[in-house]
């Protein structure tokens, strides 16, 4: 009697959990077409909920700073929130004036583990929104990597799909980024300088090219040496750029 006796089984997965798992994929949809599935869209932690998991997680009263400081830096999220907490303590960083060295190693980790399954034009891609370090639209990085359309437009499907990166379509325009400004910074962070500057040096000439010559001059004076002619040139042509529009700042 005891074997017919039904048995509850309760399993969570995040959506990323799907990728690639064609059984994991299968369950899921049987799952729901049977009506026995159940998702839930968590909510950011607001300040209140970082400023408990900061006092459990430190033992002892967060600051008013620092919890502003999780707030901008975390974004709600609670497994970088933790990821920021450990590192300001292994790190012995001031609570006071909460700054890292360095991003959390467990997320770069994670994030490395994660671009490291994508192919070479894939990871390129990823690569070059992190060096732009802005939400960048279909047009440019069409010319910033060089790819037809058709191919750029796949390989986009494939990463917003695996939540690498986030397509947002307002009216005419689709820009892609990062979901988390902390994921951009663990990708910047693990290209090399030698690649990371030229890198630099081919967005500042594809944006130079599109006529966006204040931000072209500042990749270009990144990848720059000193007495770099085009980084210099650049730059002042950014200069009177500025000054026809009476943009000092």
């Amino acid at each position: 009697r005891a074997a017919n006796r039904p048995i509850l089984v309760l399993a969570t997965l995040r959506p990323t959990d799907l990728t690639g798992n064609d059984v994991a994929t299968q369950v899921q949809f049987e799952l729901d077409q049977d009506a026995l599935l159940s998702r839930m869209e968590l909510p950011p932690l607001d300040a209140a909920e970082l400023k408990s998991l900061a006092t459990t997680t430190l033992g002892c009263q967060p600051t008013p700073r620092l919890v502003d400081w999780l707030v901008e830096r975390s974004g709600g999220s609670p497994l970088f929130a933790l990821g920021l907490l450990h590192a300001l303590r292994d790190e012995g960083a001031d609570l006071d004036a909460p700054r890292l060295r360095r991003l959390p190693e467990r997320l770069a980790d994670r994030v490395r583990s994660r671009v490291g399954q994508f192919d070479a034009p894939e990871a390129e891609i990823v690569e070059m929104v992190a060096v732009v370090g802005r939400p960048v639209t279909f047009t440019e990085l069409q010319a910033l990597t060089d790819r037809q359309s058709p191919d750029l437009a796949s390989r986009l499907d494939a990463l917003v799909t695996r939540r690498a990166l986030v397509e947002d379509e307002r009216g005419r325009d689709l820009t892609y980024a990062f979901s988390h400004a902390l994921v951009r910074d663990a990708v910047y962070q693990d290209i090399g300088g030698a690649r990371r500057r030229l890198l630099h040096r081919h967005a500042g000439r594809v944006l130079a090219a599109l006529g966006r010559v204040s931000e072209a001059a500042r990749h270009l004076a990144r990848a720059a040496e000193v007495g770099d002619i085009e980084a210099v040139d650049t730059l002042l042509a950014a200069v009177r750029h500025a000054e026809a529009r009476d943009a000092y700042r």
